[in-house]
Parts: structure tokens; sequence; C-alpha cells
């Protein structure tokens, strides 16, 4: 589901799949962007939305920013696209 929600390479998306775990359906997806925040992700705020974060982090230069920005692309597509729009 990675590559098909995020337009990435198979390659890609497996490497991307390696650091988040497993992703098979809208609500992993969002549990790995909250996961990686609470474990990885330092000096952010609970109300913030995931593209601020994502600013956070790469203004930190933290070495987790191209995870988070992907984990962040990922929410992004589980919560806001139309249930009626099948992801898999």
């Amino acid at each position: 589901i990675l590559d098909r929600l995020s337009g990435r390479s198979a390659d890609e998306a497996r490497r991307a799949e390696a650091m988040l775990g497993e992703i098979e359906g809208r609500e992993d997806a969002v549990r790995a962007f909250h996961w990686i925040l609470e474990k990885k992700v330092r000096g952010f705020e609970s109300w913030w939305t995931s593209r601020k974060v994502v600013e956070h982090v790469s203004h930190r230069e933290e070495p987790l920013q191209p995870q988070v920005a992907q984990a962040a692309e990922l929410y992004d597509l589980a919560r806001y696209t139309p249930e009626t729009y099948d992801l898999d």
C-alpha cells in the first residue's frame, strides 16, 4: 500500500516500510505517524499539524527527517482521502 499511497517505486516503498513498519491500511499509516512522533521526535506540540511537525524536524536537522516526512505524507493521505477512495 505504501507505493500506492505515496506514488513511490516499489523499492522506495519497501525502504520506507522497513523504517515505519508494515503498513497495510489507513489505520496503520496513522499509527505509524503517531509512533514516530512519540518515540523519535523531540520538542513538538501535540496539537501541531503533520506539516508543522515536518517543518520542525527539518529545521532541527533530525536524523529521521526523511522518515518523518514520509510518515506525514502517508498520514495525510490516510486521514484526508475520502473513505470511498480505495487505497489498496
